[in-house]
C-alpha cells in the first residue's frame, strides 16, 4: 500500500514538473519583456488613451485645404489626467516632413502658410500622415485665445489645411452625396454643443444652385429617398444661404439627429430632390 502511494506521488509530481516546464517560456518572455520595457523606459510619444472618463469640448471635420487634403476629424478632450488634442481613425492627409499640429488666433478661412505661426501654440508633432493621434495640450492653456487646428509643414512653411475650432461634439458626419436630380459636393458635421444640434456645411460645399433649396433631416435612407416623399415624416433645419461656402445652422430644438437616415437637400418650390448623405 505504501508502495503504491509513493508512486502516485512521483507520478503527479511529474505532470506538475511538466505543466511548470510548458509555461515557464511564456511567463519568462513576459518578464523579459517587462525588464526590457523598464531598462530602456519606453515612453510613448505621444499620450497614451486615457482610460477614464473624458469630456469632448471641441471638435470637427471641416477641414480648409490650403497645400492638400486632409480627411478625418479633431476632437479635444478633457480628462483627470488632462487636455488632448485626438486625431480620428480616418484622419489621412499627404505625408511631409516636420508636420506639427497647431493651435491658431486666427480663423481657419484666413490662416496662412507664413501667418500660421503668429500668437500659436505647437502641440506636437505628427507621428504618421494617418490613424489615430493624442497630444497633450500644456495645462493652463487658455483655448478661448484660438480660433483653428492647423497642420503645418514648419521646416517649409508649407500650411497643410486649417479647420475650425469648433465648440461641442461631432455625432455625425460625411461628404458622400448620393445624387438624384443634380450633384451635391462638400463636408459636411452635424455636433452637439451646450445650446442644442447644429449642422454645419465646409467651404468646399457647392450644390447646383435652385430657388429655396433646403436642409431635411428624413427617416428615409438616401436609396429610398424621392422627390415626393423627402419631406414626409423628415424636419426641415433651415433654406440654405448659398449654393457655396461655408455655412451653419442650428437644428430646431428637441430634434434628435440620432432619429433619422439621411440628410437631404430638397427643393420644395419644385418638389425635386437634389440629392443626400447618409447619416
Amino acid at each position: 500500500m505504501t508502495t503504491s502511494n509513493t508512486g502516485a506521488r512521483r507520478a503527479a509530481t511529474l505532470i506538475v514538473c511538466a505543466g511548470l516546464a510548458f509555461l515557464a517560456p511564456a511567463a519568462l518572455a513576459n518578464k523579459a519583456s517587462t525588464a526590457n520595457s523598464a531598462a530602456l523606459g519606453l515612453e510613448a510619444a505621444i499620450a497614451q488613451p486615457a482610460s477614464e472618463a473624458s469630456t469632448v469640448t471641441h471638435a470637427s471635420s471641416l477641414w480648409r485645404k490650403d497645400k492638400y487634403d486632409v480627411e478625418g476629424s479633431y476632437r479635444i478632450e478633457t480628462t483627470e489626467a488632462g487636455t488632448f488634442i485626438v486625431l480620428s481613425r480616418d484622419f489621412n492627409t499627404k505625408e511631409g516632413p516636420d508636420l506639427k499640429l497647431v493651435l491658431s488666433p486666427q480663423t481657419s478661412d484666413r490662416v496662412r502658410a507664413r501667418s500660421a505661426l503668429q500668437g500659436s501654440l505647437i502641440v506636437g508633432e505628427l507621428t504618421s500622415n494617418r490613424g489615430e493621434q493624442r497630444f497633450r495640450i500644456p495645462d493652463g492653456t487658455d483655448l478661448s485665445k484660438y480660433k483653428s487646428v492647423l497642420i503645418h509643414c514648419e521646416e517649409f512653411t508649407v500650411m497643410w489645411a486649417a479647420a475650425p475650432l469648433h465648440a461641442g461634439e461631432i455625432v455625425a458626419r460625411g461628404h458622400d452625396w448620393t445624387k438624384k436630380a443634380n450633384r451635391i459636393r462638400g463636408h459636411w458635421e452635424i455636433a452637439q454643443d451646450d445650446k442644442g444640434s447644429v449642422l454645419r456645411v465646409a467651404e468646399d460645399f457647392n450644390p447646383r444652385t435652385a430657388p429655396a433649396l433646403k436642409f431635411v433631416l428624413s427617416p428615409h435612407t438616401t436609396r429610398a429617398a424621392k422627390n415626393d416623399n423627402a419631406l414626409r415624416g423628415g424636419t426641415v433645419i433651415a433654406e440654405l444661404r448659398s449654393n457655396k461656402g461655408a455655412q451653419t445652422f442650428r437644428i430646431p430644438a428637441g430634434v434628435n439627429p440620432a432619429d433619422f437616415n439621411s440628410l437631404l437637400i430638397h427643393c420644395e418650390q419644385y418638389t425635386k430632390l437634389w440629392g443626400g448623405s447618409s447619416i
